[in-house]
């Protein structure tokens, strides 16, 4: 009797639940209500911000892509790109590498490194919680 209720389970698709219940749930990300100073939009992706400005406040990444592109003048074969640690640059692709060689012409600090924002700091709060 016990082993066809098994093979009764098995076709029907019912599955009981193992030994290791339910792992599904995924880690909460942090709340923090911050609003891009650019864009004036909601900040939905706390840890691609970047501080910019005296006030340090956060904007959204592709909010400063877009102010440099309109602040700085590009020549032909120059893009912007972000190099790290809050810095972006100017890169010039040499020609006939196939957008392999390039040199950057410009770097542009964008975010302080002195110290942290006081935004990154309630984001940090919030991570260790």
């Amino acid at each position: 009797m016990e082993e066809q209720q098994k093979r009764q389970n098995k076709s029907t698709g019912k599955r009981r639940r193992g030994r290791r219940g339910n792992r599904s749930r995924k880690p909460q990300r942090p709340k923090l209500d911050l609003v891009c100073s650019i864009c004036g939009k909601p900040i939905k992706y706390v840890y691609t911000a970047i501080e910019y400005g005296e006030k340090r406040e956060p904007i959204h990444f592709d909010c400063i892509l877009k102010k440099l592109g309109e602040e700085e003048e590009l020549g032909p074969n120059e893009k912007i790109c972000y190099l790290g640690q809050g810095t972006f640059g100017i890169i010039r692709y040499h020609n006939g590498s196939g957008g392999k060689r390039f040199s950057i012409r410009k770097k542009i600090a964008v975010e302080e490194q002195n110290g942290i924002a006081e935004w990154r700091k309630e984001l940090g709060k919030a991570v260790r919680r």
